[in-house]
């Protein structure tokens, strides 16, 4: 059956329990279906990592188990650094890792070799469905694989695959057969297996000829073979390469559009507008009349948040000096004081420190077609509360929403389709980015720009990834102290072109390895409001808030909490009142 995102989620999200419970790593973690561990990705070409519409829950607990088994018995260190150059030999290698450290799992868990068993042949009838048999490289990625759990793991029995490898198991057991019988008597030691596998897969590269050492082996692969983020495949390498450890600055080194492969078809159509210009002046004026009626009918103080945000972000700053004090630094215009009275004490100033504040927040608003329910107006209300109580405290505010320009494509998809509808295009619509209000204007001067998120009309698709980078780099220019941005979404990047011609997950590969950066380099603080839904895979500081019913203090202590986390000197106790 196919499964729905939050069921998805909540799969992921007990899948990471159990990996952790057993790999014994605290800090392993599934976001967007991607293993990270201490908030690093962990890249691996396993053929259980693959995206599927469809999961059952011993699957979905087979996963689990796998990647447990990996953190658990491999030095991922020692892995890297052994593994092969060649793509296709590197797929193999990290197949005949992952295999080793499952035949190391305790024979005793009899329902984990279940959920293992359940995973395989799971992927074994996917890739089945999706003809794996056309596809030269990955029938022979497909046999490998299945000779190498029968010899590490357990066999298979299954008439279905004994027929679709049987030829390309006559082809390659005399041209691997030597290491292959090497392979079982070494699982315990990874150093010793790694020269084995290395060995096989270099030997099914040169197989597979020239095809093996060129790009053109991702497009041959099935899916099924790749990890499940396949563009962040081997992103861990690169973008250590990319950026030095720990420096913000570097983060300039890195293209954020081009992380994982991500591609853009054409930017001739993308748009950046004026909120203030989407609609007739009459229709702003009459959504402005109905968001001050909607925030008026909520129990929540402005100027009582004011002074919450206010504290929040104040931090300590010299703003002048203190004289006639007892210690600091000697005051040159006393001296002659001192020399007429000895006995002076209070020739002395020092710093006047007062509370300020240097911030600027963005609110980055999804504005796709799930947002058009009610939802959109609870964002409106929560938002315009925001930034005025942010304008009365000092904090500049920047308010930005994003969408596409059209439906399924528009009018790139049939550029696309007049070129003949070339493989792997990348992004393949139009993107509208949206300023309801800039950082430079007051609440005052904006209110009838910012109501424009009352209306509905330009709510299309979403392609989150780049609207962040966006409204990352409006923030990198500022000349702020603290630079905060928060994404207000209810779920995942979706544009039907371009998911339908690159493929699931290309969208929100490229959004996790974005994020994943920022997160890491950026100087700017990133976390994300989830609306009705966990956005956790995405981001790693969330909040969620529920807006099916009418605003409360609640909905505001949520996002005041993803704001501390984000701001990080000063966290404000929930007991406060409004």
């Amino acid at each position: 059956m196919t499964i729905d995102e939050a069921t998805r989620r909540r799969l992921e999200r007990h899948g990471a329990a159990a990996l952790r419970a057993v790999s014994g790593r605290p800090t392993a973690e599934l976001r967007g279906s991607r293993l990270e561990v201490d908030a690093r990705p962990v890249a691996m070409a396993s053929p259980y990592m693959s995206p599927v519409e469809t999961m059952t829950l011993p699957r979905s607990r087979g996963i689990a188990d796998a990647l447990g088994a990996l953190l658990r018995y491999s030095d991922l260190d020692l892995h890297r650094t052994s593994s092969p150059s060649e793509p296709l030999a590197r797929v193999v290698f990290d197949v005949l890792e992952q295999l080793r450290c499952e035949a190391l799992l305790d024979p005793v868990l009899a329902g984990s070799a279940r959920n293992l068993d359940a995973a395989f042949d799971g992927w074994c009838m996917d890739a089945r469905n999706q003809q794996v048999g056309e596809s030269a490289v990955g029938l022979l990625v497909y046999t490998v694989t299945h000779i190498a759990r029968a010899r590490l793991v357990r066999i298979t029995m299954d008439e279905e695959v004994d027929a679709l490898t049987e030829t390309t198991r006559g082809n390659i057991g005399a041209i691997i057969g030597g290491p292959l019988r090497e392979l079982r008597g070494t699982v315990t030691s990874q150093a010793e297996f790694a020269v084995h596998a290395v060995d096989i897969a270099e030997r099914i590269a040169a197989f597979a000829g020239p095809v093996a050492a060129s790009e053109a082996v991702h497009d041959e692969l099935s899916v099924f073979y790749r990890m499940h983020l396949p563009q962040d495949w081997g992103a861990d390498e690169s973008h250590e390469a990319e950026v030095s450890a720990g420096s913000s600055a570097g983060l300039a080194l890195v293209d954020l559009q081009r992380i994982g492969g991500y591609e853009i078809y054409s930017r001739a159509h993308d748009r950046q507008l004026d909120a203030g210009l989407l609609y007739p002046t009459p229709i702003l004026d009459e959504c402005r009349r109905r968001l001050d009626s909607l925030i008026s009918a909520q129990a929540v103080s402005v100027h009582r948040l004011a002074r919450r945000m206010r504290a929040l972000f104040a931090v300590d700053a010299a703003e002048g000096w203190v004289f006639g004090v007892d210690e600091g630094v000697v005051d040159g215009r006393r001296l002659g004081q001192l020399v007429a009275r000895t006995t002076s004490t209070d020739i002395f100033k020092r710093d006047r420190i007062v509370a300020a504040t240097d911030a600027v927040v963005t609110f980055l608003i999804d504005n796709s077609g799930s947002m058009k329910l009610q939802r959109h107006e609870s964002v409106a209300v929560l938002v315009d509360t925001l930034v005025r109580a942010l304008d009365l405290a000092g904090v500049k505010s920047e308010v930005l929403g994003f969408t596409t320009g059209a439906w399924s494509g528009g009018v790139l998809a049939g550029e696309w389709r007049a070129a003949g509808s070339p493989e792997h295009p990348g992004r393949l619509n139009q993107t509208d980015h949206i300023i309801y209000k800039d950082a430079d204007t007051s609440w005052r001067r904006s209110r009838r720009s910012v109501s424009a998120l009352m209306r509905t009309h330009h709510f299309r698709e979403g392609v989150d990834g780049e609207a962040v980078i966006w409204a990352h780099d409006r923030l990198r220019l500022r000349r702020e102290r603290q630079k905060v941005l928060v994404v207000i979404s209810d779920g995942a990047p979706m544009d039907t072109a371009t998911e339908h011609a690159n493929g699931r997950g290309f969208l929100t590969s490229h959004l996790t390895a974005v994020n994943d950066v920022i997160e890491r380099r950026s100087e700017v603080r990133l976390g994300a409001l989830g609306l009705d839904l966990d956005v956790s895979p995405y981001y790693r500081n969330t909040a969620e808030v529920d807006l099916s019913g009418t605003l409360s203090i609640d909905e505001y202590r949520s996002l005041e909490f993803l704001l501390s986390g984000a701001v990080a000197p000063r966290v404000l106790s929930a007991a406060q009142s409004y």
